[in-house]
């Protein structure tokens, strides 16, 4: 009840002449806040309408107030209080005060803000006004509280409970029991504050405020923590992390987690404990609060200094040492480093604890040693080598050259060839080969066959490595012609290993296998067990590449199987790593990360340098893989650091190029580029072509991402210039394809098809059928975006046919699941799932279960799209599981979206909400832009078809923002038609209209033909709702068209909603038997996929034709049958719309009080923020109910309101019948405002012959007519004239 309407004193009261000494004096006068004079409303309408503007004032500064505007919020508060002075109303003088204090208290001036409270509290107490005693006494113990003086805070508040209480306000004596507790509590009276918490806790949750039941118990748990309660702490914390999920109060629920943590480490529940620090450390980076991220990272680092875990908790040290250091807060930083100091301590690496005790962050030092003599050189090589301190090697493998040369030429020859191996690990080839021959003609010399005979294989193994596969051979040939002679069993089995490595990388799998098993019987003859590991590795690998599935996990594992001697745990991590490689091919990623990681603890423990990297590199691929970003990048930066101590040149780049792919699939766009161009620098230095080129398509795809379009073309031109000069056809056709990519997203579609065409025929040339095939299915959906149908229906063909006709292990499941895509984009959707389950079958036979998961995904999108719901639930659910099991993050992700889309169709919006929200959070935490953004445009059109337009908007928003930051315009045109619908409900037609017509040009942009047909819709939506019916038809018309054109099958709720549409444009223009048609047949394309929203609709379209149509009976049960689907819902703006018809059809029956009702409740739901031509119609609606009463002042002020509406929205037929409306109420009020209502008319007039309306014209012309002959009696609006309505 606004403050002017309470009791209020005579003007000469003393009281109020006391406060008008105390307060109305200074600035704070009446010329402060001039709009509302009250001497000038006092002259025009006496101390009513001064009431009005005394209410307005104090609710203008309560909405200041709230948006921290408290200099206009003062202005307002004194306003109001003058106003009320003049009223002489102390009840709202007294809330002013109130007011001012509270604006004081927020401005930190607090003596003026306990003067306020102070007087204030006096007016209410003599106005025995308890509510008003208790709130300001409340405030100044919050002033107390805030000087320190806690006893004085302390009876304040008991006074404030004790009126609460005795007026049973239980809401704000929860409050004030929770302030005492804190009171308490930092007193460190945790007893009483417990206490007060309970009484507080039992209130709230009576109230049913989970945000105060929440925040109590958290301060429950704290004072329970503080006394070492755990299990009680637990149990509070636990109960709040629900509530503060529920609301969305990330910074609350970080600090529960970090809470919870804190009890289960002092339990030493490390696991749990761990659990929780990590969940709160995603929230706290999320939200970039640097500092509680660092005290995170230190309680994890903690964590694993207590388990011995002593690799990750340097890591997580680490991390906290370079926030406080990039916040220079010294105290923190000293004692990351001092912890940092314990980790290497316990870890034996005494030279780096040393260092960090002693403040050294970034010192690190070569420790080299002085040798004797050229064995000990030698060996010294030898370990640095094994180690991959390839420098070191060199360095050591050099001192002993000089030492051998001077000792004989013999071991000068072996010192050569070590040397000679190094630079080949190193990629030094033309540095190994010089050695090697140097060797070689020593070895001739001193015709020291054995020497000659490994220096063969040496010469061999480098042209493998070079791909010069048939000088290969024919060392390799020689080499064990000669150690054959020898009786060189044991080298002999090492070169017929190699030279199965040869065939085996030319695809001779046969050949291989032949070496492979002549190798393994001569060491199983020699019983040489680790060697026999070795091969039976190879063979592993040699089945897998064969497809050979089953094979190769039986040779792997028992390659594993052979026991591991001490000092040879080096080829148990090598037998690891190999499984690990097999696991992850079969998408198996639990067990591979496994393997990797044992492999990483025997190469650190062994000290092992080289390989540590190469195993982290690996742990780094399968985490990109998975889409667990950070521990990629973690893994890549220190493998990058690990290679460049090394000189490891080559490997170097092969890191950066894979710290370039994780940039670039979370949208660091500038440091994806840096990676790049200094890997492709690395590869100019060292003359590698090939890796040049490939780096050079992998800059040219992440500026193809950025729209960088002519950076990318000419990357790709430079890739295609070394393909070509190299003879490397199959590089060149992959470069060609990417080219045609490139110009089709440019929307230049000759230039596409001539790189296309060239890329098909060199994938045709080289027997390349599955890429030949992938390369049609591109020209076919080329063809298609150009609407030559006949041509790209060809391709389809041919490419089915030719992945038909292949025969292959391998990838032959990969080859169904293509096939069924290409059925299903042909509509043929039963022989599409025949070929997804032929292509199951073939997964679970070989134990692939990524591709199982895949298959399962894919078979789920298809049951989606024939609306078979149960079987899409069914197999995303078990994709889910697989995902799941095997680790592959980013897939299941993506089948929980997937599960959410399902549960949106099916109505299920709390469920899909729920999904979406969990898959955003994924996408967030692990820095995946683009399926973030994705995310929000689903969990929007959730909302959105929940009739939520505004929590949708908000989303479309965020979405839009995230997707123009990419440039990415698939996303940016679903954003476009997500906002473009909201903005309709709103009536915001004209910025409604740019974005489909943005979406529009982005949907064609990208060759994406339903979403063209979407965005046409959305533009004839919009014309309807406005009245521009010729351009709504051409609109539905040409959407229409496109879609029965293409021939998609895949969107027949689209299609229905054109129909349904189309059906609206024949009512309104009085074609009402091809309306009934239009209304009839998107009902039973909706009915078809279960729609119920569209069904609803096609209903309301119906009620309201045959409401025109006088059938009343047949109305009211299609607006029920409406109204009913939109409460099973819960859609309350459809509600909303279907109860506003009902309104126009009581007025038709002239049962006025229930039309008055109905209006009221339509205009509530469909308020004119989310739904401004609902909230308009109804309103025009009251005006008639007004109208038909002779309530001619109401009934004009709800037309008016109406009209607003309609002239901003350039809503024609409606604001003309508001015009006429306006008209007849102003033959009835005044009749001299005569020219006035022939004004309205006119408009009226002119609006109805724009739009074709004739009736409207005519009806026009009557009223004019009614208006020409004043004397006569102008009755209320006829029946016939209200179905106008």
């Amino acid at each position: 009840m606004p403050a002017s309407k309470k009791e209020s004193l005579p003007r000469s009261s003393p009281l109020l002449k006391s406060i008008s000494v105390q307060h109305i004096k200074g600035s704070e006068t009446l010329e402060s806040f001039p709009l509302f004079s009250s001497r000038r409303y006092a002259s025009r309408a006496g101390f009513a309408e001064l009431d009005d503007a005394a209410d307005n004032a104090m609710s203008q500064g309560r909405t200041h107030f709230n948006k921290k505007n408290f200099n206009k919020a003062k202005l307002c508060f004194i306003a109001a209080r003058n106003l009320y002075f003049e009223k002489g109303c102390h009840a709202g003088f007294a809330e002013t005060l109130h007011g001012l204090g509270q604006v004081y208290g927020a401005q930190g001036m607090l003596d003026d803000a306990e003067s306020r409270y102070t007087t204030a509290k006096r007016i209410h107490s003599i106005l025995d006004n308890n509510s008003g005693i208790a709130d300001t006494t409340s405030e100044l113990a919050r002033i107390r509280r805030s000087q320190g003086k806690l006893s004085e805070a302390k009876e304040l508040f008991d006074e404030a409970l004790q009126v609460y209480t005795r007026t049973r306000n239980n809401r704000n004596r929860a409050k004030i029991l929770h302030e005492l507790g804190d009171l308490f509590q930092k007193q460190g009276l945790y007893v009483e504050a417990g206490k007060q918490f309970h009484e507080a806790l039992q209130i709230c949750t009576g109230l049913q405020d989970d945000t105060q039941r929440a925040e109590v118990l958290q301060k429950l748990g704290d004072i329970c923590l503080k006394q070492r309660q755990y299990s009680k702490a637990e149990e509070y914390y636990t109960q709040a992390l629900p509530i503060w999920i529920s609301l969305g109060r990330k910074p609350a629920r970080a600090l529960t987690h970090r809470r919870l943590g804190d009890i289960y480490r002092d339990q030493s529940r490390y696991t749990r404990a761990e659990s929780h620090y990590k969940q709160a450390l995603t929230i706290r980076e999320v939200l970039g609060q640097g500092s509680s991220c660092a005290i995170i990272l230190d309680r994890l680092g903690n964590i694993c200094w207590r388990r011995n875990q002593l690799s990750q908790a340097e890591k997580y040290y680490f991390k906290a040492l370079a926030i406080w250091t990039s916040l220079r807060k010294e105290s923190s930083r000293a004692n990351a480093l001092r912890r940092l100091g314990d980790v290497y301590r316990d870890w034996d690496r005494y030279t780096e604890a040393a260092r960090h005790y002693k403040q050294a962050l970034t010192i690190q030092e070569l420790l080299r040693e002085k040798l004797s003599c050229a064995i000990i050189l030698d060996e010294l090589g030898n370990l640095h080598r094994r180690q991959g301190k390839y420098p070191e090697a060199e360095e050591y493998y050099t001192k002993a050259l000089s030492i051998w040369t001077s000792l004989g030429k013999d071991s000068r020859a072996d010192a050569l060839r070590r040397l000679g191996s190094l630079y080949q690990d190193q990629g030094r080839y033309a540095e190994a080969e010089c050695h090697y021959k140097e060797a070689m003609v020593i070895g001739e010399l001193l015709k020291r066959e054995f020497s000659s005979a490994l220096i063969l294989d040496d010469f061999g193994n480098l042209r493998r490595r070079q791909g010069r596969y048939p000088e290969a051979e024919e060392y390799y040939i020689k080499a064990l012609a000669i150690l054959a002679s020898l009786g060189k069993d044991s080298d002999r089995a090492n070169a017929l290993r190699r030279f199965g490595d040869v065939y085996r990388d030319q695809g001779r799998y046969t050949e291989a296998e032949d070496h492979y098993k002549q190798a393994l019987t001569i060491r199983e003859g020699l019983e040489e067990k680790l060697a026999c590991a070795l091969i039976l590795d190879d063979l592993g690998d040699l089945y897998e590449r064969h497809g050979r599935y089953p094979e190769a996990e039986e040779y792997f594992i028992k390659a594993l199987a052979i026991p591991t001697p001490p000092g040879k745990e080096s080829n148990r991590a090598n037998a690891l790593r190999r499984l690990g490689d097999f696991y992850r091919g079969q998408g198996q990623y639990t067990k591979a990360e496994d393997r990797y990681k044992q492999a990483l603890t025997i190469w650190e423990g062994l000290g092992v340098e080289a390989s540590c990297g190469f195993t982290r590199h690996l742990l780094g691929g399968l985490y990109l893989k998975q889409g667990r970003y950070t521990e990629a990048e973690e893994h890549y930066t220190r493998v990058l650091a690990i290679r460049t101590s090394l000189g490891e040149y080559s490997n170097r780049a092969d890191t950066l190029k894979e710290l370039g792919d994780l940039c670039r699939m979370q949208a660091r766009y500038s440091e994806a580029e840096k990676h790049l161009t200094e890997a492709i620098s690395i590869l100019a230095l060292k003359g590698d072509k090939p890796g040049r080129a490939a780096m050079l398509r992998q800059l040219g795809e992440l500026y193809q991402v950025q729209g960088r379009y002519s950076d990318a073309a000419s990357n790709f031109t430079n890739a295609l210039v070394i393909d070509t000069s190299l003879k490397d056809e199959l590089k060149r056709a992959e470069t060609l394809r990417r080219l045609g990519d490139l110009y089709l997203r440019q929307g230049r579609h000759i230039k596409a098809e001539e790189y296309f065409t060239e890329a098909q025929t060199a994938y045709a040339s080289l027997g390349d059928k599955f890429h030949h095939a992938e390369l049609l299915c591109q020209l076919a959906n080329l063809y298609r975006m150009q609407d030559r149908y006949l041509e790209g229906e060809k391709h389809f063909t041919e490419a089915i046919n030719i992945l038909t006709s292949m025969e292959t292990k391998s990838n032959q499941a990969e080859i169904l699941r293509k096939l069924g895509e290409l059925q299903q984009q042909r509509g043929q959707y039963s022989k599409a799932e025949d070929l997804f389950s032929e292509a199951l079958q073939v997964s679970t036979r070989i134990g692939d279960q990524s591709s199982r998961a895949e298959t399962f995904r894919q078979l789920g999108e298809l049951y989606r799209i024939r609306t078979r719901y149960s079987s899409a639930e069914e197999s995303f659910t078990t994709a889910l599981q697989i995902y799941a099991s095997i680790g592959d993050h980013l897939g299941r992700a993506e089948v929980q979206r997937s599960l959410a889309v399902v549960n949106r169709l099916q109505y299920r919006f709390a469920v899909a909400e729920t999904t979406f929200r969990e898959v955003g959070a994924f996408y967030k935490q692990i820095g995946c832009p683009r399926g973030d953004a994705y995310t929000k445009c689903s969990l929007g059109d959730t909302y959105r078809q929940h009739g939520k337009p505004g929590e949708a908007f908000e989303l479309y928003r965020e979405a839009q923002t995230v997707f123009e930051k990419l440039n990415h315009n698939p996303g940016l045109a679903d954003a476009a038609v997500g906002r473009g619908r909201v903005l309709c409900f709103r009536g915001l037609y004209s910025q409604a209209y740019s974005c489909f017509f943005e979406a529009r040009n982005l949907f064609a942009s990208v060759g994406n033909k339903i979403g063209v047909v979407e965005a046409i819709r959305g533009i004839g939506d919009l014309y309807r709702f406005q009245g521009k019916y010729s351009k709504a038809h051409e609109a539905y018309v040409e959407a229409r068209s496109t879609h029965q054109r293409l021939g998609h099958q895949n969107d027949p709720s689209g299609l229905a909603g054109i129909i349904c549409g189309l059906g609206y444009i024949h009512f309104f223009q009085g074609r009402h038997s091809k309306a009934h048609s239009c209304f009839e047949e998107a009902k039973s394309l909706y009915d078809g996929v279960g729609n119920k929203l569209g069904v609803a609709e096609t209903f309301s379209g119906m009620a309201d034709l045959y409401r025109s149509q006088g059938d009343y009976l047949k109305a009211e049960e299609s607006y029920t049958g409406a109204q009913i689907i939109y409460l099973q819902l819960d859609h309350s703006l459809g509600v909303g719309e279907v109860t506003c018809g009902l309104g126009y059809l009581r007025r038709m029956q002239c049962r006025d009080a229930e039309a008055e009702s109905l209006f009221n409740e339509a205009r509530e739901l469909c308020n004119e923020e989310e739904h401004g031509l609902g909230a308009a119609n109804a309103t025009l609606g009251l005006a008639t109910v007004h109208l038909a009463r002779m309530e001619c002042d109401t009934a004009a002020s709800d037309v008016k309101k109406a009209l607003d509406f309609y002239t901003r929205a350039d809503v024609l037929p409606s604001k003309a019948r508001a015009l006429l409306i306006l008209a007849q109420i102003l033959g009835l009020k005044d009749h001299d405002e005569e020219s006035r209502a022939y004004h309205d008319i006119d408009e009226a007039s002119a609006i109805f012959s724009e739009i074709g309306d004739e009736e409207g014209v005519s009806l026009c012309q009557k009223y004019r007519l009614r208006r020409a002959y004043p004397n006569e009696e102008t009755p209320a609006m006829t029946s016939t004239e209200e179905k106008r309505m």
